[in-house]
């Protein structure tokens, strides 16, 4: 995965301007740090089942967890997260007796909430490479109230082999706590839907399919599994700043 050394650094004014005081004008900008655009390709599910239906398929209370990396080339308050995810295997496609659903788009589902989780990074002693350090608990834990801001992104992504092409929404938070990363550091992210199955929610994979560093784990305290298809996953990493600016004098009257 490549660092934000290589990759594109875009500046995002989103917050509102604030005039007068000491002559300065204070202008909120939220400087996007980390970015990985969605590629389209389709999604991995990262979701805590929230129903209380059992299913065969994925069991009420169960969890599918998604990680991808993260490093920063300074040392950086990390405030606001974005995501992109997409659902799939729901209705309004027919329901199979093994608890999945038939292939097609489905419906967008109900999301209560999201847990945002960070990682350190450890190498694996078995396969020698960088994994999320699952065992020893998240560095930062982020729960998000209700459905994140869910906006229709008006595209949809390409999966058509199973299940698809699927509406992708785009979602985003803020930090009341920002993550603290050092430069040159890596690090893990894991973005978890709190929505009942059908359908499931997936989390959208990013950069260039087939290559990437992203991990899954396909129910609770199951096995990290090497996400090899599909590539990485789409989020973005701001840091609120606050810049101060002259104020241009008004004129005085009559002149």
């Amino acid at each position: 995965m490549l660092n934000i050394s290589t990759k594109s650094q875009i500046i995002a004014i989103t917050a509102s301007i604030l005039f007068g005081f000491n002559g300065f004008i204070a202008l909120a900008q939220e400087p996007i740090v980390f970015s990985q655009a969605d590629n389209k390709w389709g999604s991995y599910n990262s979701q805590h089942n929230t129903s209380v239906i059992p299913s065969s398929y994925f069991g009420a209370g169960d969890i599918a967890t998604v990680y991808d990396d993260f490093t920063l080339a300074t040392d950086t308050a990390v405030t606001n997260i974005g995501w992109t995810g997409a659902y799939y295997d729901g209705p309004p496609q027919p329901l199979n007796p093994g608890g999945g659903y038939g292939y097609g788009p489905a419906d967008a589902g109900i999301i209560s909430g999201f847990t945002v989780k960070f990682w350190s990074d450890i190498v694996d002693e078995n396969t020698g490479l960088h994994r999320p350090q699952s065992e020893e608990g998240p560095l930062q834990i982020v729960l998000v109230d209700g459905n994140a801001g869910e906006t229709d992104l008006g595209y949809t992504d390409a999966e058509t082999t199973y299940y698809g092409p699927n509406k992708m929404y785009k979602y985003g938070t803020t930090l009341t706590t920002p993550f603290q990363a050092v430069a040159g550091t890596k690090y893990w992210i894991s973005v978890v839907a709190d929505s009942d199955f059908a359908p499931l929610w997936g989390w959208e994979t990013a950069g260039e399919i087939g290559k990437g560093d992203a991990y899954r784990q396909d129910y609770l305290n199951g096995p990290l599994i090497k996400n090899k298809s599909g590539g990485d996953f789409a989020f973005s990493l701001s840091q609120a700043v606050t810049e101060e600016i002259p104020a241009t004098p008004e004129k005085p009257a009559g002149l």
